[in-house]
């Protein structure tokens, strides 16, 4: 119980690092001083993801949900807790729903 509330408060501190890195530049304007905490953040984002790097929190969240019997999963947190909601199962990478067509297309003919 204990792993598995802690695997919990990993991922909220990964979301809450993930949006400051991508949003802390609308904090910058009204507080200058961040400005020293956000441009570190970006910069580790940004290494993190152009390198295809996995981040560590990802690893203790993973060891911790492992600890609590629930297992792991494999590639990195955007994949796995963010991607299914920009795109939900039924959808394709550009947001277009998909349909699985039983039948044949049909042709149009002008005489």
């Amino acid at each position: 119980m204990l792993f598995r509330l802690l695997s919990d408060v990993v991922v909220l501190l990964h979301l809450v690092f993930i949006l400051f890195a991508v949003l802390g530049g609308i904090f910058v304007i009204w507080w200058r001083r961040i400005l020293w905490l956000h441009l570190p953040a970006v910069a580790w984002a940004a290494w993190i993801e152009f390198t295809g790097g996995i981040c560590p929190l990802t690893y203790l969240e993973n060891w911790l949900l492992v600890k609590s019997g629930l297992g792991g999963y494999h590639g990195d947190f955007i994949t796995h807790y963010i991607m299914p909601v920009v795109y939900p199962p039924n959808t394709d990478h550009h947001g277009r729903r998909r349909h699985h067509r039983q039948h044949s297309h049909l042709r149009v003919c002008n005489n």
